[in-house]
């Protein structure tokens, strides 16, 4: 059997509808041919709701592009998709995870069969994955900022 996953930018942003994003690619954030002014930040841990906020909504250097998913602590069923280009910062839900509101989930069956995914024991498929490009010189300070939104203890 064939599985084909659907694309992040072809999910609806309409809260009705569940679409859990680890049935999703997992590959559209990376371009084969990315230089060294590309970099990956993925951390496990939640970010803190406002400072999340604060971050995204300032200005951003208008060369820097990002793309990504990410979850918040105010919302820890929601999954949602971050996109940075000409200065601004846009961020929509795109779907749920798998681990819902529950912390320390057990990992469904169907993940198993379906995905090749980490899933940590804390947060089930929660993952903060963020690809920066154009960046190489604000990536210092960028890290540094996200580091510093995420919460310091786990929730729960």
């Amino acid at each position: 059997m064939s599985l084909k996953f659907m694309p992040l930018q072809d999910s609806t942003s309409d809260r009705r509808v569940n679409i859990f994003y680890s049935f999703l690619k997992d590959d559209e954030f990376i371009v084969p041919n990315d230089s060294l002014e590309t970099f990956e930040f993925e951390e496990r841990l939640p970010f803190d709701t406002l400072r999340a906020i604060c971050l995204f909504a300032q200005p951003w250097p208008d060369d820097v592009c990002a793309e990504g998913i990410l979850w918040v602590n105010s919302q820890p069923d929601i999954c949602f998709k971050l996109k940075i280009e000409n200065g601004c910062a846009v961020t929509r839900p795109a779907g749920k995870w798998l681990s819902g509101q529950q912390y320390g989930f057990s990992k469904p069956k169907a993940y198993e069969i379906f995905t090749n995914r980490k899933w940590d024991p804390v947060y089930g498929d929660r993952v903060q994955k963020l690809v920066f490009r154009n960046a190489s010189k604000h990536r210092e300070y960028i890290e540094s900022t996200l580091n510093r939104c995420l919460t310091s203890v786990k929730s729960g």
